[in-house]
């Protein structure tokens, strides 16, 4: 893990999923906050503003690797 990468504990996704409703297992919190720099890289993309002519905007393909190629 980079030193810039955002991180999360286990402690506080806990309270987060609490707050919502959900009970997680001691392995999906491991999962997710191992998870968790590559969602905030992801939200970070997607809130940038583009246009309609911007490069892939309106378009979502899987890549092969997503669908097992």
């Amino acid at each position: 893990m980079t030193k810039n990468q955002p991180t999360i504990t286990p402690e506080a996704l806990s309270l987060l999923a609490e707050r919502v409703g959900l009970k997680l297992l001691p392995t999906e919190l491991e999962q997710l906050c191992r998870a968790y720099p590559t969602l905030e890289h992801m939200k970070a993309l997607v809130r940038k503003p583009r246009s309609y002519d911007s490069q892939s905007a309106h378009v979502f393909e899987l890549t092969k690797r997503e669908v097992g190629g």
